[in-house]
């Protein structure tokens, strides 16, 4: 039987948005206050209905991802501009510092021009003396105008602000009685509000099944001490240990010796949440959680203790034990750490009680032969160029 042709009109209507209402943010009315403010600066008065007749005020409008606030006008009156006795270099400044939108504006004029510019121009800047703003605004004196878009006003110190600069023979061709007015229609970049992102709790909660023991499928016996874990945890975090419950009997503790329940304590919370042991425990027993997180399996606690043996000191004493730590664990770190001391200190070094078992190993020597003669271009790099760069700069691009 033939179908019945599909109805895709609902495709082609045209949508409505219902219901979209943008609330402005406090501080942001739609009323006069500010015109009375900027007309209370002037010597002479100015109505707000003279600057209202003059000036459209928008509404909110997008702009990516900020929104526009509504545009607001800003009046200074400057009397008898072309008589004031300022000299190159020194500022008049608006009667009066406005408030709009939240922030403090004061309007400073070089009626003889500034030290970077000559006596045939007027410099006007635009302050901002309150926390930083992002904004677009135009300013004014009759018809010259020039307007700026997504400039960012700077309070440090007394304020910073951006410099207009109008030839002084126009400015005087605007005077209104012998005034200047000048006129700054601005809007400032309202940042959209960000959700509250709630903290996360992973860490937390792997603790808590950790400590729990709440369908854990395996334990261990460790100095006395029963440790219940997940072998699916362990078989990401920590394959090693996980190997080790493979082989055990269902049901049964897996005795773990040479391990002291402290350390393994604290390389199962590693396990789980990344977790930092305390500084007591790591400054203490570094070598004891790092000979635990090789033994099984656990790479980024053998990454800390890897580099707080780093962090905590090469010495003429221990540079050599630590070589061989760092030969038998395979940590980069720590062995360059190590060849790298040698080099600078061989006599000291060559003097210490672990020197003897270096002799031992034909393949350390060979490595402290290769740092001693190296070049000295191996370092934190620059770019890409993996090969001059130390184990460390390599880690962190990882």
């Amino acid at each position: 039987a033939d179908r019945p042709p599909l109805n895709l009109g609902y495709l082609t209507r045209p949508l409505t948005l219902r219901s979209i209402k943008h609330t402005p943010p406090r501080g942001f009315v739609h009323d006069e206050s500010f015109l009375a403010i900027a007309a209370s600066c002037a010597s002479t008065p100015i109505s707000p209905a003279d600057i209202m007749g003059k000036h459209n005020f928008d509404g909110f409008t997008t702009l990516g991802a900020n929104l526009l606030s509504e545009k607001r006008t800003l009046a200074w009156k400057i009397g008898n501009f072309a008589n004031l006795p300022q000299k190159r270099g020194e500022k008049v400044t608006g009667s009066s510092s406005l408030s709009c939108h939240g922030h403090s504006w004061t309007l400073l004029v070089f009626p003889q021009g500034d030290h970077r510019s000559s006596v045939e121009y007027v410099p006007i800047y635009l302050e901002n003396t309150s926390e930083d703003v992002k904004l677009n605004y135009t300013i004014r004196v009759g018809q010259w105008k020039e307007t700026a878009k997504d400039r960012v006003l700077s309070k440090k110190g007394t304020g910073r602000g951006w410099r207009h600069v109008c030839e002084r023979d126009t400015l005087l061709a605007q005077l209104q009685n012998g005034d200047l007015l000048v006129e700054v229609d601005v809007q400032v970049h309202i940042p959209e509000t960000q959700p509250l992102l709630p903290r996360g709790t992973l860490s937390v909660n792997m603790l808590q099944m950790l400590q729990s023991g709440k369908g854990s499928d395996v334990s261990f016996l460790v100095g006395g001490e029963r440790f219940h874990a997940h072998s699916i945890i362990l078989a990401v975090r920590a394959p090693a240990l996980a190997e080790l419950a493979e082989n055990g009997a269902p049901g049964t503790d897996i005795p773990l010796d040479n391990v002291d329940e402290v350390i393994f304590n604290a390389l199962l919370r590693n396990v789980y949440a990344e977790e930092y042991p305390a500084a007591e425990l790591m400054e203490e027993n570094t070598r004891d959680l790092l000979d635990a997180a090789d033994r099984f399996g656990c790479e980024h606690l053998k990454l800390l203790a890897e580099s707080k043996l780093v962090e905590s000191g090469i010495t003429t004493e221990t540079a050599a034990e630590l070589m061989l730590l760092a030969d038998s664990k395979c940590c980069a770190l720590l062995k360059e750490a190590s060849l790298v001391y040698f080099k600078d200190n061989a006599a000291g070094v060559m003097q210490s009680r672990g020197w003897e078992k270096v002799k031992q190993s034909a393949a350390l020597l060979s490595e402290l032969l290769e740092t001693a003669f190296a070049d000295e271009h191996v370092g934190a790099g620059n770019g890409d160029d993996y090969e001059c760069m130390n184990v460390g700069a390599l880690r962190q691009k990882l």
